[in-house]
C-alpha cells in the first residue's frame, strides 16, 4: 500500500532514511510515527491502529514516558531494583509487549522514548536505574531507546548530563539523545551533541514551545533551523515532533528547511497532514487577500463606502410654479406652460 501523503510531497515512505556520508558520529535517523498505549483498552484497537501506521512508517516510536517523566507502566525492573512485589494486572506492560512484537511482525523496527530518571540527583544513580529500564525494554522487543532530556533553567543541569551519559552503558546506534532546540543552540548544547556523537548515540532535537497558533510556530521555528545548519550539516539528526505541538506548522518549517528525517512520536499520519496543511494554507491565503483588500480600500468589509465607490443620488426636483397674478404656470423658473388656471399642487 502506498501512502497517498507521498504525492503531497510529505517523505515518510519505509524506505531506510538517507544518511549523509560526510556526517560524523552515527548515521542512523528515523522517519517514524508513534502510538500512545495509553490510548487503548485492548489489543484489538492498538493493533488496527498500528496496522494503518506500518503502511506509512519503517519505524514505530513507543513513548513509555507521561508528560512529566512518570512511566505508563508498573515496571518490573524498578519493583526488583525496590524490592517491592510486581503489581498484578499490568495491562499497559502486557500492552507494550504485544506492541512491539507485532510491529515486529509487520517488519517494523521498534524505538522506545524514556524521559531520563533526572529528579534524581546523583546523575550516577539515575544511569543505573535508567540502564535497568533500557534492559527491559529491549528485552521486551525495542530495537533502540531514545532518552528524550527536558528543558531545564538550571546551568548545572548540563553537568549533570554530562556525569550521567558517562555512566551510562552505550551500544553504537541503539541508544538515541533528544535534546530541545533552545538547548543545542547554547554552546553547553553543542558540547553535549559531540560528546553524544562520540559515544555512537544516534541525534535527534525536538522544538521548544511548538504549541501556539500555526504562524507563531512557523515563524519560530524556522527562526531556529536557520542557526543550525551547521548542527545538521556535521551530524546525523531527526526532528521530533509531538502531538502537543502544532504538527502542520513545525512540518511545514522542516520541510522548507531541507530538514530530511522528520519523526512522529504520536499518531500522525501523512493523509492527514496534508488535509491540514491544505486547510491551513487556505485560510492562511484567504485572510492575506482580505488583509490585501483593507489595504486597497480600508473601508471593505465594513457598512460603508470607498469614497471612490460612493456615488450621490441625483434626486429630481420639480421647479416648475404658478404665477397667480399672471395666471401662467412657469417650468423651472424659465418655460412656461401657458395659462392654464390651475396649480401642479393642487
Amino acid at each position: 500500500m502506498k501512502a497517498s501523503g507521498e504525492a503531497a510531497g510529505i517523505q515518510l515512505s519505509r524506505e531506510p532514511a538517507d544518511t549523509p556520508t560526510e556526517s560524523t558520529g552515527s548515521a542512523y535517523a528515523m522517519k517514524a510515527g508513534g502510538i500512545d498505549l495509553t490510548a487503548y483498552a485492548s489489543d484489538g484497537d492498538m493493533l488496527s491502529a498500528l496496522d494503518t501506521l506500518s503502511s506509512y512508517y519503517s519505524t514505530l516510536i513507543i513513548p513509555v514516558c507521561r508528560e512529566d517523566g512518570t512511566l505508563i507502566y508498573s515496571s518490573p525492573a524498578l519493583e526488583k531494583i525496590s524490592r517491592s512485589e510486581v503489581s498484578a494486572g499490568n495491562t499497559v506492560f502486557d500492552l507494550l509487549s504485544s506492541c512491539t512484537a507485532a510491529a515486529k511482525n509487520k517488519g517494523m523496527e521498534v524505538c522506545a522514548l524514556l524521559t531520563p530518571s533526572d529528579g534524581i540527583s546523583s546523575p550516577s544513580n539515575a544511569a543505573f536505574v535508567d540502564s535497568a529500564l533500557i534492559s527491559e525494554l529491549y528485552e521486551n522487543g525495542a530495537d533502540r531507546v531514545m532518552l528524550k532530556f527536558s528543558a531545564h533553567d538550571d546551568e548545572n543541569y548540563h553537568r549533570w548530563i554530562q556525569n550521567y551519559i558517562s555512566a551510562m552503558e552505550f551500544d553504537e546506534d541503539k541508544l538515541g539523545i533528544a535534546l530541545p532546540s533552545d538547548y543545542v543552540l547554547e554552546a553547553r548544547g553543542v558540547q553535549q551533541l559531540q560528546l553524544f556523537s562520540e559515544r555512537g548515540a544516534f541525534l535527534c532535537v525536538y522544538f521548544d514551545s511548538a504549541a501556539g497558533s500555526y504562524d507563531t510556530v512557523y515563524d519560530s521555528v524556522t527562526h531556529k533551523l536557520g542557526s543550525m545548519v551547521g548542527m545538521f550539516e556535521l551530524y546525523t539528526v531527526t526532528v521530533l515532533v509531538s502531538p502537543s505541538d502544532n504538527i502542520p506548522a513545525v512540518y511545514k518549517a522542516c520541510t522548507d528547511a531541507g530538514v530530511k528525517h522528520i519523526s512522529f512520536t504520536g499518531y500522525t499520519l501523512p493523509d492527514d497532514l496534508v488535509k491540514k496543511l491544505d486547510t491551513t494554507e487556505e485560510t492562511t491565503e484567504d485572510a492575506a487577500e482580505t488583509e490585501q483588500q483593507k489595504i486597497e480600500n480600508p473601508y471593505a468589509g465594513s457598512s460603508f463606502s470607498s469614497p471612490e465607490t460612493e456615488t450621490e443620488t441625483e434626486t429630481d426636483y420639480d421647479y416648475s410654479y404658478y404665477d397667480d397674478n399672471s395666471g401662467d404656470y412657469y417650468d423651472d423658473y424659465s418655460g412656461s406652460y401657458g395659462n392654464t388656471g390651475e396649480s401642479p399642487w393642487y
